[in-house]
Formats: C-alpha cells, sequence, structure tokens
C-alpha cells in the first residue's frame, strides 16, 4: 500500500512537471513564421468544442502603429497572448500574455 501511494504520487508530481507554463509555449514561438502557428491551430486532435471556444475569442489582426500585425490569441481560459508579427517577413516578433491563468 505504502509503495502504491508513492508511486502514483511520482507520476502525479512528474505529469505536472512536463506541463509547459504559456511563457514557455509562447517563448519557443518567437522568430517562427506566423503561417505555421496558424496551421497549430488546426489540430485535429482537439476537441470540438475546445476549438470551437478557440475560434470564438480569438479578436484577429489589427495593425499596430509601427506597421506590423498584432495576433490575438487565446491559449487557454484566462490567458490570452498578443502576438507582434513583422509585416515584411511574417515572422512572430514578440508577445504579451494578458489574463490570470498565464502564470
Amino acid at each position: 500500500m505504502k509503495y502504491r501511494f508513492t508511486l502514483m504520487l511520482l507520476l502525479l508530481l512528474s505529469a505536472c512537471n512536463g506541463m509547459r507554463s504559456p511563457k514557455a509555449w509562447a517563448d519557443d514561438w518567437i522568430g517562427v513564421d506566423f503561417n505555421t502557428l496558424k496551421l497549430t491551430r488546426k489540430n485535429k486532435s482537439i476537441l470540438p468544442y475546445i476549438q470551437a471556444w478557440r475560434d470564438s475569442n480569438i479578436s484577429g489582426e489589427q495593425y499596430l502603429k509601427n506597421g506590423n500585425i498584432e495576433y490575438v490569441q487565446p491559449i487557454t481560459k484566462g490567458c490570452t497572448v498578443h502576438w507582434e508579427i513583422d509585416k515584411k517577413t511574417n515572422k512572430i516578433l514578440s508577445y504579451q500574455l494578458e489574463g490570470k491563468r498565464c502564470n
């Protein structure tokens, strides 16, 4: 019984450790072509109602004062990322996380 509890605790801790924070996830996209990010949003393995929620919460693309594009994308409920995309190269330059669940 004691060993079973220890094993379950270790599995739980390793699973939690494997979850990436929104910041770590967004950091990986810096310098990547924006179309690649858009293609990952079309992931067929996501449950349809989750995809519908994500799509309904996108505010789309807006132009910034410097001419670059801002794209707002929800990551999870309570966490949204604002991407800045270079208008010439279409690469992701930076991001800002917004929301209470972005930590």
